[in-house]
């Protein structure tokens, strides 16, 4: 379920987190730190691409320096509005800045069993069973795993999604790396 959101609609002024000129300067900070430190790329084919593109990259370290020319001729490049896909197209989102979407975070190592009434290793059953409980909150829209299971730990977590039952039709499933 998604909102539009605008100035009247609820009669509610937009929330504004930060001026213009607080996301110009994080924006810039975050190309240098692109260009000068890089970002630790675990895939190589992306390693190729990036190569490919112009950026800098240490094979050994698996690092790429991404100059901020190349950042943002692809963002241009980008469609717009971007689309988060879900399983269902009828659930996918619309980034076009008119929408609010609501999402779980977090990555838990352990889980409350409240069957043994015990804090133990997560597993990969925990991540579909809370997957579960987030696919029937109905105002809940992206579902982050909320927790990784141990035997997971050093694999990325789109595989280890990958291998999970498909319980969540409804929310757009995001992953993230375990690094």
């Amino acid at each position: 379920m998604s909102r539009t959101m605008g100035h009247g609609h609820y009669r509610m002024k937009p929330l504004e987190v930060m001026t213009r000129n607080d996301a110009d300067t994080i924006h810039t900070n975050s190309l240098d730190l692109l260009e000068t430190l890089g970002i630790k790329v675990v895939s190589d084919e992306a390693l190729g691409l990036l190569k490919a593109a112009g950026a800098d990259v240490d094979e050994k370290t698996k690092v790429a320096r991404i100059p901020s020319h190349l950042v943002m001729e692809s963002v241009r490049k980008c469609k717009r509005p971007v689309r988060l896909c879900a399983r269902n197209p009828k659930n996918d989102l619309l980034l076009d800045g008119k929408h609010c979407y609501i999402s779980t975070d977090g990555t838990g190592l352990a889980t409350i069993d409240l069957d043994a009434g015990v804090r133990r290793p997560s597993t990969k059953q925990d991540v579909a069973d809370s997957a579960k409980v987030v696919d029937y909150l109905e105002l809940m829209n992206i579902t982050t795993p909320l927790s990784r299971p141990w035997t997971y730990q050093s694999t990325p977590i789109l595989f280890m999604n990958s291998k999970l039952p498909s319980t969540t039709a409804r929310s757009t499933l995001q992953a993230e790396p375990l690094t």
